[in-house]
């Protein structure tokens, strides 16, 4: 059909035009490079060859070769008859510079029948993604059968990263305009202009595409020849029927495949792509293992991992170390667990540049005191924390971390540096406004003041006691557990001094409170309860004034 005689359709391109451009100098430049030089007002195919209605539109990167791009639509292609809409041979330049393309949608070609949706290893995901939005939004296309085809298909990043894409796709349209197009576009399809229905409408694409990825996948991993694509295809399938509620059985024999696969083509030594590759299939089974509480087999696929990774990829080393200790921990596996947490520690600090590693060395050595302690090492717990809070920064450092060190040396009676710990504490926390903050300050004074119990300076004690119950009062409120506490210290302070009346008030407050906070059944209640009563059969009901 002449162009010049109906304007509402966009011609497209055949077999035989797409063979012709393969014998010409631009070949091996990509779409971008073709626009650039040799694009003109008019479209190209205008200047070569007309060839009638496109029956498939061509969604592709303009960063790959035009050369690649053509051969794999040639493969593809199942019929003489199949004609193709691309826009950089349907479309004039500057409409393709400026995006005007977008108002041409695949819904205002009629006799499209399907999209094909080209990638390479070099392609975006997301700037075609954004293109596929724009062809699907319309009802008129929506049902239209997608395509997925990859060409020169080698990168396993590529079809993690595509997957990746598709599943967390957040696409807005108007980004990919300027203020004044993207209103024309909106006014020419209302339907999507309204923000709520284009987050619905990439919830549909993102279910659309997925569906597509999966059988593309399926077909890669079912094809003889490319072993190491096939592999590629089993551990993103396995990762998918994980991440959307499949089977977790079918999803660990995708990955087992996989792994499988590369074993047997890598029998002395992977490269490095396939080494990624079985040592992601083996890091989502350790998940899918610890989901379902196999602990053991889960143990066994970091264990493997870490082997096979053999420190090569220093932040998957630590990353998987890390992991085993903590779930060694979650099986009382306390020494193990120990033992990795002390080998993060040491490969760390084998670098050169430890700064990038400051968070994991924190975090780990608290993980090591907490271990220490349960092993009734308080010596090591406490040379754990310190050694976390000396190489930290100031910032790093909670004041709950603080308040850790000086409990550990309270457990080891080291009074001193427990009130240090517990002072420095209270200084940071009672300056900040937050909750979290005001609570630590309060439980500050009532360790202090326990400390100096200790020391047998009770009226110095019954000061911060007064102190942390004022504060509790204020900003915690009555019903809380350490408020009680403060009230049980107040009135054992009142006791050493035979203020009965208000030692039994103080205590009749505190075990309402641990009533109502810890429960009939627990034995601090049970214990305040029984001195309560003693005191009570001794001395008679008295009239004291609560604080």
């Amino acid at each position: 059909m002449d162009a010049n005689k109906n304007k509402d359709y966009h011609l497209g391109v055949n077999k035989d035009f797409l063979k012709s451009l393969l014998n010409l100098e631009f070949k091996n430049l990509t779409s971008c490079e073709f626009v650039d030089k040799h694009a003109n007002s008019r479209p190209f195919i205008d200047k070569n060859k007309e060839v009638g209605l496109p029956t498939i539109y061509i969604l592709h990167d303009w960063k790959a070769k035009l050369s690649d791009l053509i051969s794999v639509l040639l493969e593809k292609s199942d019929s003489a008859k199949d004609i193709f809409w691309i826009d950089i041979f349907c479309e004039t330049k500057t409409s393709l510079i400026r995006k005007q393309y977008l108002k041409k949608l695949v819904s205002n070609i009629p006799s499209i029948e399907r999209i094909i949706v080209v990638f390479n290893d070099e392609s975006s995901p997301e700037t075609i993604l954004l293109k596929t939005f724009t062809q699907i939004t319309v009802h008129s296309s929506a049902k239209l059968p997608i395509e997925l085809v990859f060409n020169n298909l080698s990168s396993y990043r590529t079809l993690l990263n595509l997957y990746a894409a598709i599943s967390s796709i957040n696409i807005d349209t108007s980004t990919s305009l300027n203020k004044k197009s993207a209103n024309k576009f909106y006014k020419t399809y209302p339907e999507i202009s309204n923000k709520n229905k284009r987050n619905e409408l990439n919830q549909v694409l993102s279910h659309k595409l997925l569906n597509v990825l999966r059988e593309t996948l399926e077909n890669l991993a079912e094809s003889e020849g490319n072993e190491e694509i096939k592999s590629h295809a089993l551990c993103v399938l396995g990762k998918y029927h994980m991440d959307w509620g499949q089977s977790l059985c079918e999803s660990l024999e995708y990955f087992s495949q996989a792994v499988s696969i590369l074993n047997e083509k890598n029998s002395s030594k992977c490269i490095m792509q396939d080494k990624i590759v079985i040592l992601d299939a083996l890091y989502h089974s350790f998940c899918i293992y610890n989901k379902t509480e196999e602990f053991e087999k889960a143990i066994n696929c970091l264990q493997n991992a870490i082997k096979i990774n053999d420190g090569e990829q220093f932040a998957r080393h630590i990353f998987y170390l890390e992991q085993l200790g903590d779930l060694e921990f979650k099986c009382k596996k306390e020494v193990s667990s120990t033992h990795h947490y002390e080998q993060i520690i040491q490969n760390i600090n084998s670098k050169s540049n430890t700064s990038l590693h400051n968070s994991v060395i924190l975090r780990c050595q608290a993980k090591l005191a907490h271990n220490y302690q349960i092993l009734g090492k308080s010596d090591k717990a406490i040379s754990a924390l310190e050694a976390a809070y000396e190489s930290s920064n100031d910032d790093s450092i909670s004041p709950e971390f603080m308040f850790c060190i000086g409990q550990e040396y309270e457990t080891i009676k080291d009074y001193e540096n427990a009130w240090i710990y517990y002072q420095f504490t209270y200084e940071i926390s009672k300056c900040q406004k937050d909750y979290e903050n005001k609570l630590l300050s309060i439980k500050c004074l009532l360790k202090m003041g326990k400390l100096l119990q200790i020391e047998g300076s009770g009226s110095r004690a019954c000061v911060y006691f007064e102190k942390g119950l004022k504060y509790a009062k204020t900003y915690i409120g009555e019903i809380h557990v350490v408020t009680g506490e403060l009230y049980h210290a107040v009135a054992e302070e009142r006791r050493n001094k035979r203020d009965w009346a208000n030692t039994m008030m103080l205590m009749e407050k505190a075990v309402e409170i641990y009533k109502i906070t810890l429960g009939l059944d627990h034995p601090v209640t049970i214990k305040s309860s029984k001195v309560l009563n003693a005191m009570l059969r001794r001395k008679g009901p008295q009239k004291g004034k609560i604080m």
